[in-house]
């Protein structure tokens, strides 16, 4: 056997406590097993530390040993959070966790993070109705079914009740470093759509306008000063 091979079915008997044909003592790997567990429940519990205050502690537990043993294939610690995202959402733990807004928690969870590490364009431009322009890199456009940005604001059962629409600018403020969000209107979020799929601001205004059934000449002035705002963040760019 290859040494390669060799350290692949060790990390995997690391992760699911079988040896197979791997002549290692088991409690040498329990050990291993262990300490493996306990580095990936760290940084999952910093990645997710709403889901994991919402679960039991049993729940969460039981969770992370099924992902390790069923899922967890990156030996990347920066990669775990969206391997166990993508996990939950498309295992048995999906329906048994019950939590109807647990897809829009992991997605709003997994982002916070993964903005934070992004590498964001520093170009700037000044804002013109005609001009193209795309979003930063460090910035996401999302539409949540639950506030879950504001979930330190309601108890569980009242954040079950306020299914909705909910979109959002998610990005990295460049100045502070920290990951902040804008509330948009439904109207914002596809006109920003259009944007980013290469229309000009006034194309998209005129087409979503048309949509909504108003006359797109009355929102150019507000308009015009939130998206200054935007490329002043460097939001737009």
């Amino acid at each position: 056997m290859h040494e390669f091979e060799i350290q692949k079915k060790f990390a995997e008997a690391c992760r699911t406590g079988k040896l197979d044909d791997l002549n290692v003592d088991k409690e040498r790997l329990q050990l291993y097993t262990e300490i493996i567990a306990i580095n990936v429940e760290d940084a999952l519990v910093n990645a997710f530390p709403i889901l994991n205050t919402i679960l039991p502690e049993e729940v969460w537990e039981k969770v992370v040993r099924d992902f390790m043993k069923e899922k967890l294939t990156t030996p990347y610690l920066w990669q775990l959070p969206e391997e166990f995202m993508e996990y939950i959402l498309k295992s048995k733990w999906k329906n048994a966790l019950d939590i109807p807004f647990l897809e829009d928690l992991l997605m709003y969870e997994w982002l916070e993070l993964e903005l934070f590490y992004r590498n964001e364009v520093e170009d700037e431009k000044v804002f013109n109705w005609n001009q193209s322009f795309d979003l930063n890199t460090n910035v996401e456009i999302i539409n949540f079914k639950y506030p879950v940005h504001k979930i330190n604001l309601y108890d569980y059962d009242e954040m079950v009740g306020l299914k909705g629409s909910y979109p959002l600018i998610l990005y990295r403020n460049l100045e502070t470093n920290e990951i902040e969000y804008i509330e948009i209107t439904p109207f914002l979020y596809e006109v920003i759509g259009l944007i980013i799929q290469g229309k000009t601001p006034l194309e998209a205004v005129e087409e979503i306008a048309s949509k909504y059934q108003i006359d797109y000449m009355e929102v150019l002035e507000p308009l015009e000063q939130f998206f200054k705002k935007l490329t002043a963040k460097k939001i737009l760019i």
